[in-house]
């Protein structure tokens, strides 16, 4: 199977991450003491995990990927019956299941314990041209959405990049085709699946982001940039919808940007262009946009210079920050959001660390295990056994 970048997007499940965030720039110390005991041999779980929070942690390693319990450490190795799962795109609501992509090229909802609920589609079976570099599963699980790449292959990308969208629920259903630019690497659900934001060429020739339904009618454009030089990438859907951020990057100063947007009018535009450079991001809540970010003026190639900011999402002013000189080893590793809470999630000095933003307080979960290449929080589960009834 041919892979040239993978990106996740946590489409199938908008997060909503509740609760107020602190305008103190400066964490508590860090408490360094683990909360278990992590050595593998203890820390592997070979039961269903109960309830509570569950991060799964995929390996560089493809095939490998563990779900582990955040307020214990524990693990256990999350297989696919009869398969190989390579890719997870996103938790259900409840926590319960997860959809992933096998190394058969078969997307499948399956239950944490590894028992496939249901088959969603057989991309292979998909008839559009290119290679599936990037694919976004929309919140009710009725549509695909895929960036196809056709022509060369470039390091992180193809010569062209197109976006189609096919309705899972009808397996003879038409693709249909929302671009012809060739250019487009950002593509987002809105939370109730009705919408699809991605970028694409005006008629000038200029990058915008437009909106549209899944099969391309009603198609708006939300920005009216000038410069050829902007690339948008990484659009993110606030929780109510109401809202997209995105990454613009000027490839002449070589720096990118936030931007915010509201939907019901394309004139309430905010840039935040306080920074040279961003990373992952993602909404804490409506109000709130955190991001990993190199702060102007600062070195790109040193990553003790980079920061993990947030913003409120009004007036793009930054109301919060965690300064890498109070990590472990001056460094953290990808960052991300934790569901339903005011904390976020990152590895640092070998470890899975979670930041309080209310607080300021950070504390150590568990050890570094495998060398990841991502991790995704499911929602809180209040009843685990509310997963067992789906089976």
């Amino acid at each position: 199977m041919k892979r040239i970048i993978f990106t996740v997007l946590l489409a199938f499940v908008i997060i909503s991450v509740s609760g107020g965030c602190s305008r103190n720039n400066i964490p508590a110390p860090i408490n360094t003491l683990p909360k278990a005991s992590m050595e593998p041999a203890e820390a592997i779980s070979k039961r269903i995990l109960p309830k509570g929070l569950i991060v799964a942690v995929v390996a560089k390693d493809y095939g490998t990927i563990f779900l582990v319990e955040v307020d214990t450490g524990l693990r256990h190795k999350f297989d696919i019956q009869g398969e190989t799962a390579i890719n997870i795109y996103g938790w259900s609501n409840n926590g319960c299941s997860l959809i992933v992509e096998t190394e058969t090229d078969r997307i499948v909802k399956a239950d944490i314990e590894g028992n496939i609920i249901t088959d969603i589609v057989k991309v292979g079976k998909l008839n559009f041209e290119g290679e599936m570099i990037q694919t976004s599963i929309s919140p009710d699980e009725k549509w695909i959405a895929i960036v196809s790449g056709t022509g060369n292959q470039e390091f992180t990308s193809y010569e062209f990049q197109n976006l189609v969208t096919f309705y899972v629920q009808n397996q003879s259903s038409e693709i249909y085709k929302l671009t012809n630019s060739g250019l487009v690497n950002g593509i987002a659900w809105s939370p109730d699946s009705n919408l699809l934001a991605y970028n694409d060429n005006d008629i000038h020739g200029v990058q915008q982001i437009f909106i549209s339904h899944p099969s391309g009618s009603n198609k708006f454009q939300l920005t009216h940039f000038e410069s050829e030089g902007l690339v948008i990438r990484s659009l993110k859907w606030s929780p109510s919808g109401e809202k997209i951020a995105f990454a613009v990057i000027n490839e002449e100063m070589h720096e990118s940007y936030l931007g915010l947007i509201e939907i019901s009018s394309d004139n309430h535009l905010k840039y935040i262009s306080s920074i040279a450079g961003v990373g992952e991001f993602w909404w804490a809540s409506d109000d709130i946009l955190v991001a990993d970010i190199l702060p102007s003026g600062k070195n790109p190639d040193k990553i003790t210079d980079r920061a993990i900011s947030w913003y409120d999402a009004s007036t793009g002013e930054q109301i919060g920050k965690l300064d890498t000189t109070n990590l472990p080893n001056g460094s953290f590793e990808a960052p991300g959001p934790l569901a339903f809470s005011d904390k976020m999630g990152f590895f640092s000095n070998g470890g899975f660390y979670v930041f309080d933003m209310s607080s300021s307080q950070i504390e150590h979960i568990f050890n570094k295990f495998i060398d990841i290449r991502y991790w995704i929080s499911g929602p809180q589960s209040d009843d685990i056994e509310s997963c067992n009834l789906q089976k």
